[in-house]
């Protein structure tokens, strides 16, 4: 795997000593390791990062595959607490070997419910710099496809701030919504937005401004080619030069959208920049050009910061490529604009006059509108396909670019990445009021004059501003027949935003509708139980299916903000589901008989029981205890009657309904908890069920009892015993001599797939 222009153009840059360039090479040829971390919740951390360690480990360690030890997962040193994991085993061999198939099982089904991230080690990065803390108002703007917010979402737990997640793509902001579901917050939101557009939102009738952005904006993605080979042979130095105008773009809006105030010396507005790419037209040049064009930043320092991690310092010097040949004959960009009326020559002895009209007049287009060309005409007018900020600054001396930091993934075995961390400084101007025409699109002149030099304008992708229809009407919220004004959207396309947005309306509910207090009375909630923060999604004239909660700030940014303007995909939490309760056939006993069994309640979500923990009463609760869970694991809808006490006159002595079971910490099957675990049930007349997932059921399974004792897992189990047994079969009424281990391999993948049929695995983010 070769790329002569990729070679050509990173050794100019001589991002790393010459001494170091083959290793360099060496390493962006080998396999990218597997990589997790463990997410979730601190006291979850605890009992699956002690599992990995007291359990797999040591199964892995005794293992052997051909006569050979089994490589085994080992911490990534640099990640806090050792919550962070690597694995550098080909996936075949993996899946070979009966301890990897174990130790996979427990990956797929803990990733599942949330407790895992598949992330690639150099995504963990940007969060850790950011600094997050639980009352602060964060923006990621470039979230999709969402492990850097389950990140942030970990740092603010528990949440008195916001999060807000972003992402450009529909398709991709409704993937956040799905990945944050493992995660719930009600400080979270999510929006489909331009990020270099993002508009202001409202908190206390004043702009919100943030405490932490994170920008991981769209890049070339160079730094993935050890697991995107495709790069080798596609790649071109043209799509960073294309990329550079949006990412600036992108900071330069971050930068607008911190708080001012940077008076707290130990907690000062903070961006941080970051890009999968090793081209410094994407990342030292984009840093200089927002901080001559911001005023009242400053690079920090983070060098002590993860001192485990290895890195290198920002370039202060670089040349950018003018054309798919990557020849870089400029040094400068007014050399470059003296040469657009006369040949030069290039590095391999032609002439050329590479930016007439003509030359490469397709560039543009092939990378969808995101070149930064100009076109007049074809009567020998030339075409400026540059910008002033692809080159150095004259002060890029004085912009400390040294302090953004290059990961390189012959250092510690990973992908490539650039980070830069940016804080508010006290200069004054820094201070000053904003121009109202600030969060606007700027209107795009002839010519863009950036750092007063005229470059030409701006080429990017022609797109029609998303636009959607707003109808204020006058709706009952289906609950308690209160008329209230609320915003209805219409079905638009949006060329921005790459698909149609079309949403249910966000209808907060009265704090005293009969049926929330019906359930908030029967869970005995506490008082201080936030009920005004509870809101609907069900469209005008139908019933209402779940009932969401957000916390007081996101409450106030959602009740002050024009929904159309944010394109809200998504906020808070589900923390009740409607259930029907129909009257129950035959006879009943006296306490069941009475109107609550006809009519409407609602039950806890899974996904919502964390936010509703703090408010529980521990003397409703229904105390679980081993023999209790494994019946429920072993069995969808188990009688009252199949459980042994106490557990089982508890739970008949309870209304039908929503109830939570707590298994108190202690001896479980195969391991113990050490801490007492909140789950969901719901009680009918002669049944109770536990209200989770088949996948948190089989993951709660392994890590339990050491095995999938699930109805689904059984299933799977008998499915894959039924393939090998009719492959052996064929085997012998087939007589081929010695198989190949190819197809042998092939046949033990088919069948392990066919196992884990029910699992979606996750896909590594970057």
């Amino acid at each position: 795997m070769s790329n002569e222009r990729f070679e050509k153009y990173y050794q100019a840059q001589q991002i790393l000593p010459a001494a170091e360039w083959d290793s360099f090479m060496q390493a962006l040829r080998q396999p990218l390791p597997s990589t997790f971390r463990i997410a979730g919740n601190r006291q979850m951390k605890d009992v699956l990062n002690e599992a990995i360690k007291n359990t797999f480990v040591p199964q892995l360690e005794a293992g052997s595959f051909d006569g050979e030890p089994l490589p085994v997962p080992r911490p990534i040193t640099w990640y806090p607490q050792g919550l962070a994991w690597h694995l550098n085993v080909p996936r075949k061999e993996l899946r070979r070997s009966p301890e990897y198939k174990r130790f996979h099982s427990f990956l797929v089904y803990e990733t599942e419910v949330g407790n895992i991230s598949r992330q690639e080690a150099v995504s963990m990065i940007p969060p850790l710099f950011l600094d997050v803390r639980p009352c602060h108002a964060v923006v990621d703007l470039c979230a999709a496809p969402g492990s850097k917010t389950s990140q942030l979402l970990e740092a603010m737990d528990p949440p008195s701030g916001i999060l807000i997640a972003n992402d450009v793509d529909h398709k991709r902001a409704q993937l956040l919504v799905h990945t944050s579901a493992r995660l719930p917050s009600p400080a979270l939101m999510v929006t489909n937005l331009d990020a270099s557009v993002f508009p202001s939102l409202k908190y206390e009738d004043k702009p919100l401004r943030y405490d932490r952005i994170l920008a991981d904006v769209p890049c070339s993605g160079d730094g993935t080619i050890r697991k995107n080979v495709g790069i080798w042979r596609s790649w071109s130095p043209m799509e960073g030069n294309g990329l550079h105008a949006l990412q600036l773009r992108i900071l330069q809006r971050s930068m607008r959208m911190v708080k001012s105030d940077a008076s707290s010396v130990q907690d000062k507005p903070r961006i941080v920049y970051s890009t999968c790419s090793l081209n410094p037209v994407e990342n030292e040049a984009v840093i200089a050009a927002a901080l001559n064009t911001v005023p009242g930043f400053e690079l920090v320092d983070v060098s002590k910061t993860l001192p485990n991690l290895a890195r290198r310092s920002g370039l202060t010097t670089w040349l950018p490529a003018i054309n798919r040949d990557a020849d870089m004959p400029y040094a400068s960009y007014e050399d470059y604009c003296t040469s657009l009326t006369s040949s030069i020559t290039l590095a391999d002895g032609s002439t050329d006059s590479p930016n007439i009209e003509g030359r490469e007049k397709d560039e543009s287009n092939k990378h969808k509108g995101k070149g930064i060309a100009k076109g007049r005409g074809r009567e020998g007018v030339v075409r400026n396909r540059m910008l002033a900020t692809h080159w150095p600054p004259a002060n890029v001396a004085e912009l400390g670019l040294e302090r953004c930091m290059r990961i390189y993934p012959h250092l510690q075995d990973t992908g490539g990445f650039f980070v830069a961390v940016l804080e508010r400084t006290n200069s004054p101007a820094c201070n000053a009021a904003r121009p109202k025409t600030e969060g606007k699109r700027p209107i795009l002149s002839e010519d863009v004059s950036t750092n007063g030099e005229n470059v030409g304008p701006v080429e990017g992708p022609v797109t029609k501003k998303a636009r959607l229809i707003k109808d204020v009407v006058s709706r009952t919220d289906g609950m308690d027949g209160t008329s209230q004004q609320k915003e209805v959207y219409a079905e638009e396309p949006s060329g921005e935003t790459g698909g149609t947005f079309k949403e249910n309306p966000f209808t907060f509910i009265s704090a005293d509708e009969p049926s929330l207090v019906s359930c908030i009375e029967k869970l005995n909630l506490a008082p201080a139980f936030p009920r005004a923060n509870l809101y609907v999604r069900n469209p005008e004239g139908t019933p209402v299916r779940s009932l969401y909660l957000v916390n007081d700030v996101v409450k106030t940014v959602m009740s002050q903000t024009d929904y159309a303007k944010i394109r809200l995909v998504s906020a808070g939490v589900k923390l009740f589901g409607r259930s029907e309760l129909a009257t129950a056939k035959g006879p009943l006993s006296a306490q069941h008989e009475s109107q609550e069994s006809a009519k409407t309640q609602f039950r806890v979500l899974s996904e919502g029981l964390l936010a509703l923990l703090p408010y529980l009463d521990q003397e409703s609760l229904i105390d679980g205890d081993a023999k209790a869970m494994r019946i429920f694991l072993e069995t969808y809808y188990p009688l009252c009657s199949s459980f042994e006490q106490p557990f089982k006159s508890s739970i008949e002595n309870k209304v039908l309904g929503s109830h939570i079971v707590r298994f108190r910490s202690g001896e479980y099957g195969s391991t113990s908890l050490s801490h007492d675990l909140f789950l969901p049930l719901w009680k009918s007349d002669v049944s109770v069920s536990l209200m989770i997932d088949k996948k948190a059921k089989s993951a709660l399974s392994l890590r339990l009892f050491g095995e999938d004792i699930t109805v689904a897992g059984r299933q799977a189990l008998k499915q894959l015993d039924e393939k090998k047994a009719k492959k052996g079969a064929q085997a012998i009424l087939v007589d081929e001599g010695p198989g190949t281990g190819v197809e042998d391999t092939e046949d033990a993948d088919e069948m392990d797939d066919a196992a884990d049929a029910s699992v979606t695995h996750t896909t590594n983010d970057l």
